[in-house]
């Protein structure tokens, strides 16, 4: 018998064990962050391999951080389903990789990485690294960011095609619920989920290309950022197909719901089978039935309401974040010249 994973990163035991100790993803991410700290040289400027490959151990943080926030999430969507009893637990074992699966993202995560490290030792013997410098800590930390960050996006990109498949069916699937839309909203906490990755992605990215010195690396930066907002538009732009699907199937069900509370108000009960409250429809008052009319009609068939602020919030992220590289950038050059 085939073992079902019950979790995205069931059979993944070397991000499992990070994903058991339920740290706060944006705390992980920091702590990665920390682990590679030492291994910088603040009291440098000139281009060696730990500078230049500065942007990978922020990269392994920021991909282990969205891995988690996104794995963790869209659990917690498909639980909150399965408990309302709106969908069965089908669906949250097809959105986590298979052992052979997992294995396969491992190994090609592994090769693509250390196609990276031959490149960015290629990169930096251009640069005249010296042999010593490239057998240095710094410089395998750097080496070690880079698998790490190859393997998780491979785990990345392969669980957000899974999440845009199985929500699809949900959708389609999903028992639309007027009187519960929190239970709605939660099939656009991906899309939601996905904005927020983009715009604090876009915003680690202009901060690092406005901060590095080197004319090469930010074209290198530049180039990574750009098939990374490719990846991510694309994703946005698939994540809104459920939601297509979804608001097609409650406007249906709106329209449902106030035919049989128009029928009810001319004495006709033939139909309350199809209202969501069913016979006790025939309790309603008239003044109750047409209060309930006007919420029906309040509801939004796009199941992003709750999400509003949100969206808002996070919308400022990337100007502010250019006003904080142009500052970062105004100290750096202040600290040059004095120095």
């Amino acid at each position: 018998m085939v073992e079902r994973p019950t979790n995205p990163l069931t059979h993944l035991p070397w991000l499992r064990w990070i994903d058991q100790t339920e740290i706060p993803s944006v705390a992980i991410g920091i702590i990665a962050c920390l682990i590679f700290l030492p291994f910088y040289e603040f009291n440098a400027m000139a281009p060696r391999l730990p500078f230049q490959g500065a942007a990978f151990p922020l990269a392994f943080a920021l991909a282990l951080m969205f891995l988690l926030q996104l794995t963790r999430g869209a659990s917690n969507d498909l639980r909150l389903l399965i408990q309302a009893d709106k969908i069965d637990t089908s669906y949250l074992e097809s959105i986590g990789a298979g052992k052979k699966m997992a294995w396969l993202e491992l190994i090609v995560g592994c090769v693509i990485g250390l196609q990276r490290i031959r490149s960015q030792i290629k990169f930096d013997l251009n640069e005249t690294i010296s042999l010593s410098e490239l057998i240095s800590p710094a410089s395998i930390a750097v080496c070690l960011a880079i698998l790490f960050y190859t393997v998780i996006e491979v785990h990345l990109v392969a669980f957000c095609l899974r999440q845009v498949m199985v929500f699809r069916r949900v959708a389609k699937n999903f028992q639309v619920d007027l009187m519960t839309t929190e239970l709605n909203n939660a099939l656009s906490n991906p899309l939601i989920r996905f904005l927020v990755v983009s715009l604090v992605a876009t915003s680690c990215g202009m901060l690092i290309y406005q901060i590095v010195p080197f004319p090469s690396l930010q074209r290198r930066i530049f180039q990574g950022g750009s098939l990374a907002a490719l990846f991510l538009a694309a994703m946005i732009v698939v994540s809104m197909v459920p939601l297509f699907i979804l608001r097609a199937r409650i406007a249906v069900a709106k329209q449902i719901e106030i035919t049989q509370i128009r029928q009810a108000l001319k004495g006709d009960f033939s139909g309350v089978g199809q209202s969501h409250f069913g016979a006790l429809l025939r309790d309603f008052t008239p003044a109750d039935l047409m209060y309930y009319e006007d919420r029906v009609k309040n509801i939004w068939e796009w199941p992003i309401e709750a999400h509003i602020r949100r969206l808002v919030i996070f919308g400022l992220l990337p100007p502010l974040t250019w006003v904080l590289a142009a500052a970062v950038e105004v100290v750096f050059e202040s600290v040059l010249i004095n120095g």
